[in-house]
């Protein structure tokens, strides 16, 4: 038996003997009513369920975009890419029409208007896709995966919008990975 004041009574006893588990319980219950009459304890606890949902109540850490953030930003690092308007959905999702501007070269670090920069040359023929916008990070996850099955389209996802793209030229895609691949450590 334990003699330290304060501290909870513990008996041994064999675990057949169905006394010494109600006495077990019966000193648990006591122990944790004991607690509950603790202001310093009720403190504990509710800081500890606080710290609890902030961090893992709160996602992982990735703001949501809206649609004109997501191809600003994407823009920015880029991609080459024109948001349209608004298509029907019959979910959830937001779905929005892109254009991906075809020869579009990555951003000239040295240049002071960022974005993008149209190759000497190109045609402004566009490729096509969709942007769907999500109403959480978990909900794009979701789209993502789904949206990968698809043979004929080329997916991201940042946050909480997937881009889906129809097969676009290598270079053109090589483009948008990088800008994409910034953009996804968003915080």
């Amino acid at each position: 038996m334990n003699s330290s004041p304060g501290a909870p009574s513990v008996e041994l006893v064999s675990p057949h003997s169905g006394a010494g588990e109600r006495a077990l319980a019966d000193g648990l219950r006591d122990d944790a009513r004991e607690m509950i009459r603790d202001p310093n304890l009720k403190i504990c606890a509710v800081a500890v369920a606080m710290m609890v949902f902030l961090v893992f109540g709160c996602g992982d850490g990735e703001k949501p975009y809206t649609p004109e953030e997501f191809v600003q930003e994407a823009n920015a690092n880029g991609a080459g890419i024109a948001l349209g308007g608004p298509l029907d959905s019959a979910t959830e999702l937001e779905i929005y029409d892109v254009q991906v501007d075809l020869g579009v070269a990555p951003p000239d670090e040295s240049a002071s208007s960022g974005g993008s920069q149209r190759l000497p040359g190109a045609a402004h023929t566009h490729g096509g896709g969709s942007l769907a916008v999500a109403p959480g990070i978990e909900e794009a996850e979701s789209e993502h995966e789904r949206c990968e099955v698809a043979p004929s389209l080329v997916c991201y996802r940042a946050a909480n919008v997937v881009l889906r793209l129809e097969e676009p030229p290598p270079a053109d895609q090589a483009r948008i990975d990088a800008a994409i691949a910034t953009m996804s450590t968003r915080e």
